[in-house]
């Protein structure tokens, strides 16, 4: 989708409080991409796509985080088993993003 095209509304930003750094999801989108992203910065973000996600009605989400040595796919797993909003979780398909994307069921 291109942004030109995107009404203002069809676009919300989650903030990072302690960089003040913003970072654009499209509210279309099922996804959002936290790779380069440290677990400090990650886990707030991933908590505001999920809240957003579900008070939008959205059945599935994916979170792209990227392979790298595995520790922000651990930290991300390790917070959606205590969210009380996520139903289940796994790594995407193969020709998908496989274990550098993580699909959310939403409840």
């Amino acid at each position: 989708v291109e942004l030109r095209r995107m009404r203002r509304d069809d676009i919300f930003f989650l903030m990072n409080g302690d960089h003040g750094d913003l970072h654009r999801v499209d509210r279309r989108q099922r996804q959002m991409c936290i790779r380069d992203s440290t677990v400090d910065e990650a886990l707030p973000k991933v908590d505001q796509f999920i809240d957003r996600a579900l008070l939008q009605g959205k059945e599935k989400i994916q979170i792209i985080h990227g392979i790298g040595s595995g520790r922000l796919r651990r930290a991300i797993g390790n917070y959606l088993n205590t969210h009380r909003g996520v139903k289940q979780f796994a790594p995407a398909e193969a020709q998908k993003g496989g274990a550098g994307v993580t699909v959310v069921e939403l409840r």
